[in-house]
């Protein structure tokens, strides 16, 4: 998810991409919409078009993605595989994010375990030079 946003956002947005962790899930917003007009059904069908080729490209020679247009399919492969709910996707002018969704470690996890129970905490945050 995090190769995949890097790939398609939008370098003339200042913002960085995010990556965000809660109770239930892990979010990564890439700044930027679609790009070129490409919809949400087309991208769901593998169609694929590449704001940043180059970096694409890095990615897929350090063996990091694997094809084009495969990102969004493999993620929902992928969490039906290990019988994750299904991932969201949201797409809005200015960024795209992915949700992906975990099964509760325990029963009553965060409640008894002293954890804020609608928290996030941001993991990494790649920054624009």
């Amino acid at each position: 998810m995090i190769v995949n946003a890097h790939c398609h956002r939008d370098f003339a947005d200042n913002s960085s991409v995010q990556v965000t962790v809660y109770d239930d899930r892990v979010e990564v917003i890439s700044p930027g919409g679609l790009y070129n007009k490409l919809t949400m059904e087309e991208v769901m069908k593998g169609i694929s078009r590449f704001r940043n080729p180059a970096i694409a490209n890095v990615f897929c020679k350090m063996g990091l993605s694997e094809a084009w247009g495969t990102g969004l399919r493999r993620i929902r492969f992928l969490a039906k595989n290990f019988g994750l709910p299904a991932p969201q996707f949201e797409e809005a002018p200015t960024l795209f994010r992915v949700s992906l969704y975990r099964k509760p470690l325990w029963p009553d996890y965060p409640a008894n375990y002293g954890l804020p129970t609608n928290g996030a905490v941001p993991i990494a945050v790649s920054q624009r030079s």
